[in-house]
């Protein structure tokens, strides 16, 4: 009872919100009207089928024995071997087997009273009662025949027949005649419980469906709600460690200054370049919170390609610089952009930092071309690094994923920084694809689309 408080309970709170409950439920009560509807009309063609043949049945049998009754009616020693002679001939019948396996007393002296022995003997007593009743009322009502159908007996469904004879001597004679249902009807009827079974085992299956859906669902809703704290956190935790990691590293620029020992002045560098580690970790927390949540806004506008990768560049030409590593940069100055400027700056940022920082020696390419048509400005990140397999390329834009392999390992890095990638370029319309060989380097493209920049935005 608990268990269905707590059902109906959560499907009157969520069923908009979870809508494969209500469709589940839905398919279940469609189902059962359904095979419902189904064994019932089974059932009933069955029980009007059985019905009809045991009233063909027993009427082919009383004309017979009343065409017997005119052949013999002078003679009723005659007639009761005619009566014998036609019940053997319906070899159909169902009450050939009543009378095999009540075998009646053979010296009785009519075939009347064998007939009703068998339906005394072979029965219960309210089965005889029955039959006087029958014979009642066939002399009653003028047709001098009819039938009755009894109550199951033994699991059979049984018809009791009745043919009066009026005699020349003022006796009335009647005949009386067990039908029991033909064996492919009783299969029907079979088939029809059977089907009514497959009918309880569906729904309850459905139910055990439906409760595990529910279940199911109960668990969706409380990991989503811990999936929510987990970002609230994320974003709280984020806010508040940039104010002091800020300030660390504005006391770590002093100190770098104020140092005269290249040894002290290097180990603040060190201290320094932690720090921004520290705080990049941090703002990329930020980041996942708020394009998890929705929060994260964008100012589109139509900018000049050329100026934002070119500061781009020469933030980080040093670093290539540094590794030895060729940095080569193409874009034409009238090139135009719609996105947001600081979003392109962070996707280009985390671009190029992953390309010169897996890049041990060769070149470091950024190339940005708009399309013949005009509609789409394709910007190109290619080095000459360790490359991808194929494996990590499709784990690539997975949130905290990072490469097993020690020489990526080696490599400092959060594994956030394609997902936010991918995300801040699907928002600004914009595709992202990934062309890498493993030991042999890797290429990065990503379409944005193009715009014509107004008078004011040219000048």
């Amino acid at each position: 009872m608990h268990k269905l408080k707590q059902i109906f309970s959560f499907g009157v709170r969520h069923l908009r919100e979870y809508p494969q409950v209500l469709h589940t439920a839905t398919v279940a009560v469609i189902v059962v009207g359904l095979f419902s509807y189904v064994v019932w009309s089974f059932s009933s063609l069955a029980q009007r089928a059985y019905e009809r043949t045991a009233e063909v049945r027993i009427g082919a049998l009383l004309d017979g024995i009343a065409l017997a009754a005119q052949w013999g009616a002078d003679d009723p020693q005659a007639l009761e071997e005619e009566l014998a002679r036609i019940m053997l001939q319906n070899e159909t019948l169902a009450a050939m087997e009543v009378w095999r396996r009540n075998p009646t007393n053979s010296n009785a002296p009519h075939y009347f009273e064998r007939v009703a022995a068998v339906a005394r003997e072979g029965f219960p007593l309210s089965v005889w009662d029955r039959s006087e009743s029958i014979v009642a009322f066939a002399l009653g009502d003028g047709r001098r025949q009819t039938y009755l159908r009894l109550d199951e007996f033994g699991g059979e469904r049984l018809y009791l027949a009745a043919r009066a004879f009026p005699q020349g001597d003022g006796y009335v004679r009647a005949v009386l005649y067990i039908s029991q249902a033909d064996v492919a009807i009783s299969r029907q009827i079979f088939e029809s419980y059977a089907l009514t079974f497959v009918l309880v085992l569906v729904v309850i299956l459905l139910l055990f469906r439906v409760a595990r859906i529910t279940d199911y669902a109960l668990l969706y809703e409380r990991l989503r709600e811990a999936d929510a704290l987990k970002d609230r956190f994320f974003s709280l935790a984020s806010h508040e460690l940039r104010a002091p990691i800020t300030v660390v590293q504005g006391y770590l620029s002093l100190l770098a200054e104020r140092l005269r020992s290249e040894d002290e002045r290097s180990l603040a560098e060190k201290a320094a370049r932690a720090s921004d580690m520290l705080l990049q970790l941090v703002n990329d927390l930020l980041d996942v919170s708020r394009l998890s949540e929705g929060r994260l806004s964008f100012s589109i506008t139509c900018t000049q390609a050329f100026c934002v990768c070119n500061d781009v560049v020469e933030a980080f030409r040093q670093l290539a610089e540094n590794k030895r590593l060729s940095f080569s940069f193409v874009c034409a100055k009238d090139i135009w952009v719609r996105v947001d400027t600081d979003r392109l700056r962070q996707v280009l940022n985390n671009l190029v930092s992953n390309a010169i920082k897996y890049t041990l020696q060769g070149s470091v390419a950024l190339r940005v071309n708009l399309l013949e048509d005009g509609k789409w400005v394709v910007v190109e990140v290619e080095d000459t690094g360790l490359g991808m397999s194929s494996e990590e390329q499709q784990h690539l834009f997975e949130r905290f994923y990072r490469s097993a392999r020690e020489s990526v390992r080696r490599e400092a890095g959060t594994g956030l920084g394609m997902w936010i990638t991918r995300e801040l370029v699907t928002r600004m319309d914009g595709t992202i694809a990934v062309e890498s060989i493993e030991g042999r380097g890797t290429k990065v493209q990503v379409r944005l689309p193009a715009c014509q920049p107004s008078s004011r935005e040219e000048g």
